[in-house]
């Protein structure tokens, strides 16, 4: 994470702290989490944690993707749980929320280690139904 830039900011409800390569988020309900990178740039161009995933629930963590042959972990892209979402990242898609009930199922059937791969867009709402739409990629 580097060094802080800056002083602490407390919100209500919350607070964070920025440093050279990221941010620490912090609440009494969730605890402290870390984000950074292609990760943090789409969580904030999403509102942060006023926005439409809330506050994290876990620091960016390794996707796994299976073992090479020498048993050494092969990981395939990083991910970001938060309130109300989950933003996932690879090299060959770029980071990409995936939300609500299409989350629930990604999730439950393997996310980016199934056959749907990573997501390669973000969740939008789809005009004839309130569910929300994302594609993936098995190119993982």
């Amino acid at each position: 994470m580097g060094l802080p830039t800056a002083p602490e900011n407390r919100r209500r409800g919350y607070s964070f702290a920025r440093f050279q390569h990221g941010r620490i988020y912090a609440s009494p309900d969730s605890g402290a989490f870390e984000v950074h990178g292609a990760i943090l740039l789409r969580y904030l161009k999403l509102g942060g944690p006023l926005g439409a995933l809330g506050l994290p629930l876990s620091d960016e963590e390794d996707v796994v993707a299976g073992q090479t042959t020498g048993g050494m972990r092969r990981v395939s892209g990083k991910v970001s749980r938060f309130e109300q979402g989950t933003i996932y990242w690879s090299s060959q898609t770029g980071a990409h929320e995936v939300t609500g009930k299409i989350r629930e199922f990604y999730e439950d059937n393997g996310g980016p280690n199934s056959d749907l791969g990573y997501p390669t867009s973000n969740s939008e709402e789809g005009e004839r139904r309130p569910d929300r739409l994302t594609t993936t990629s098995s190119a993982a």
